[in-house]
């Protein structure tokens, strides 16, 4: 059967750089940092004290929404609603003048609600069970982001949650992908949402020493590829892309961002599943092979990689030779570069932002630095993008996302033809 295309016609994100894509985007290409020192008692009680956190959030000044149905929902799944709802505006569509049954939404999340969990737990033990919400359990699922994405818009078409750990937004844009080639939709919202900074998702970073970065006191502490990196800081956000099949977004006359032509996923490598130090790249490796095998791109197409990144010692060196290994043969090395040194690792909302900025590549021409990389690891032998944004042809784009469990994702974007 022949395949349907699939292209993005709306974007946006919320992160700790700001909730409009076209401002992040710009901030991430000069050089700016949204992770910044926390001061508040979290950050003395957990020792974690530097994040990349949203620090203003008001989801009723960016969209019209029930109160009501905010306060009843974790704010991973606002950060969800509130991205979805830009990323429409950005695509000009108006779900309800299409068939319900046409459209979804796929939303991936590693944690879900952690904060609710954290706050009814706090209830019940000071409070006792009768005080508990009602809406505890409804909050908290990772399927939670997704099912509002639904009610709010009325969608009948596939409503799911993907929790992959820090590959659930990638996942999640495969998800979806994949249901529109095969014609099961037409249009869906996807991405990706974390809120991993609550006191107890602080505290298990903390505990966990690496990955955290060293003194966790300075916002550049996370510094992806460098010789000196030491680990990755946590952020928290959302990323949504509007997915439709072309011909239907062509019949509404909607602006064409980018095509997604490709999406792979590994899990095929045990020692990348077994703890960081063990990492081969074998699982990355194949995931990328599979995205290009599926997108019909060869490695010389490729003209800039957006990398998983985060400042992990081995994880890093892991994805960079299994990024050597996949372009060993191309005569032309793609640009790279990673964000999460200035947003931080945004868990499974990560691949999802990182997808949207991927697609501002596409249209701009341009992509971001590595933020607060200077000194690359002397066997990275990467095509690095250090201190400032590059301008160059950008037709064809790759972004990855893995996570030390040994799921591995990537997407291929394509300028659109």
């Amino acid at each position: 059967m022949l395949q349907r295309r699939v292209v993005v016609t709306g974007a946006s994100v919320v992160t700790s750089l700001g909730c409009c894509v076209s401002d992040v985007w710009n901030r991430v290409c000069g050089g700016s940092s949204g992770v910044l020192p926390l001061d508040d008692a979290a950050a003395r009680d957990t020792g974690l004290a530097v994040a990349g956190r949203i620090s203003e959030f008001d989801a009723t000044a960016l969209m019209p929404v029930n109160l009501r149905q905010l306060r009843r929902m974790d704010q991973f799944a606002r950060f969800s609603l509130v991205a979805a709802h830009q990323a429409c505006c950005d695509s000009e569509i108006d779900l309800q003048k299409l068939n319900p049954a046409r459209c979804g939404a796929v939303i991936g999340s590693g944690f879900g609600g952690l904060a609710t969990i954290e706050n009814q737990h706090r209830r019940l033990s000071e409070q006792g069970p009768e005080r508990v919400s009602a809406f505890f359990i409804p909050s908290l699922m990772i399927n939670a982001a997704s099912g509002q994405l639904a009610v709010h818009w009325g969608l009948q078409g596939p409503c799911l949650g993907v929790a992959g750990g820090g590959v659930s937004g990638t996942q999640a844009i495969g998800q979806a992908f994949r249901l529109i080639q095969s014609g099961v939709a037409d249009v869906m919202l996807c991405g990706g949402a974390e809120t991993p900074l609550s006191r107890i998702g602080r505290s298990g970073f903390e505990a966990g020493g690496p990955p955290l970065s060293g003194d966790g006191i300075s916002s550049t502490v996370a510094r992806p590829f460098d010789k000196d990196r030491d680990g990755c800081i946590p952020g928290e956000g959302a990323g949504v892309l509007v997915l439709e099949e072309l011909d239907s977004a062509r019949r509404r006359g909607a602006t064409v961002l980018a095509e997604l032509v490709g999406y792979g996923r590994s899990f095929a490598d045990p020692a990348d599943s077994k703890q960081v130090s063990a990492s081969t790249g074998n699982g990355m490796l194949q995931a990328m092979q599979a995205a290009l095998a599926d997108a019909q791109k060869s490695v010389d197409q490729v003209d800039y990689l957006h990398a998983h990144a985060g400042g992990q010692v081995t994880a890093d060196r892991a994805e960079a030779s299994a990024i050597r290994r996949v372009f060993a043969r191309s005569d032309r090395q793609p640009a790279v570069s990673s964000t999460k040194g200035q947003l931080g690792h945004l868990f499974g909302a990560a691949g999802a932002v990182e997808a949207v900025l991927c697609v501002q590549a596409l249209t701009t021409n341009l992509v971001p630095p590595t933020g607060n990389l200077k000194v690359p690891e002397e066997n990275s032998r990467l095509d690095h993008v250090i201190g400032s944004a590059r301008q160059l042809p950008v037709r064809c784009v790759m972004s990855n996302s893995f996570c030390l469990t040994g799921h591995s994702a990537s997407l291929v974007f394509a300028r659109p033809g």
